[in-house]
C-alpha cells in the first residue's frame, strides 16, 4: 500500500475505498446527560429492522478533492446490490479508478467479478484490504462517525424514521470535506496517520 499513492499519481486514478454497514432500529447506547439522580431511560421499539448502507470514500492522491457517496437498502447487502453500487461509482466519478475494499462474500460474486471485467477501462485497479484490518479503510472511521455522534441513542418512532436519521447523518458527513480527509489520514494511507 505504501506505494499505492506513487502509482495512484502516475496512473491519474482516483482513489475509491468502499465499505457497508447496518443501520438497526434499536439504538446505540451511549453516555448521555440526565436530571442528577435521575437515571436517563432510552425507550425503544425493539425491533430488530435495519437497513443497510454502502459508501464510498473517493479522492485524489493529494486529497483536494474528496467527497463521499452512499446508497442505502433495506435488509442486507446482495451482490445485485454491490453491482448497483458500482454502477453508482462509475456515473458520479468521472476517470480511472483504483478501488479498494474488504473481503466481503458479495465482492467476489461472479456477477461483481463480470462488472468490473467489463468496466476494466475503468477500474484500473481492484485491491482487497487484508482481513482483519478495518483500520485501513478510511470508510471505517465514517460509519464511526456517523454512528456515535448522530445515531448513539436514536430510537425511531416511525418506520421510515431510520432511514431518514441515517440520510442525515450521512449527508452531515458529506458536506465535511475536513471530516473526509481526517478519516483519509487517520488509516495512514495518506500520511498524517496516526
Amino acid at each position: 500500500m505504501a506505494e499505492t499513492p506513487k502509482k495512484g499519481a502516475l496512473l491519474r486514478v482516483t482513489f475509491c475505498f468502499l465499505d457497508e454497514s447496518g443501520y438497526s432500529e434499536r439504538p446505540t447506547v451511549r453516555s448521555t446527560w440526565g436530571r442528577k439522580g435521575e437515571t436517563p431511560i432510552i425507550r425503544s421499539t425493539g425491533s430488530w429492522k435495519s437497513i443497510s448502507a454502502t459508501g464510498i470514500i473517493a479522492t485524489d492522491v493529494a486529497l483536494r478533492r474528496v467527497r463521499e457517496l452512499c446508497t442505502f437498502k433495506k435488509g442486507s447487502v446482495r451482490k445485485e446490490d454491490t453491482v448497483n453500487t458500482l454502477k453508482h461509482l462509475l456515473r458520479h466519478v468521472k476517470g480511472r479508478i483504483a478501488l479498494f475494499w474488504d473481503g466481503l462474500a458479495q465482492h467476489g460474486a461472479r456477477s461483481v467479478r463480470e462488472y468490473l471485467a467489463g468496466h476494466r477501462d475503468r477500474f484500473v485497479m481492484v485491491e482487497r484490504f487484508p482481513a482483519y484490518a478495518p483500520e485501513l479503510n478510511p470508510q471505517e472511521y465514517l460509519w464511526s462517525s456517523s454512528k456515535t455522534k448522530d445515531m448513539a441513542n436514536y430510537c425511531p418512532e416511525k418506520p421510515d424514521d431510520l432511514a431518514q436519521k441515517a440520510r442525515m447523518s450521512l449527508r452531515r458527513i458529506q458536506r465535511r470535506p475536513d471530516i473526509l480527509r481526517g478519516a483519509l489520514k487517520k488509516s495512514g494511507l495518506f500520511g498524517g496517520g496516526s
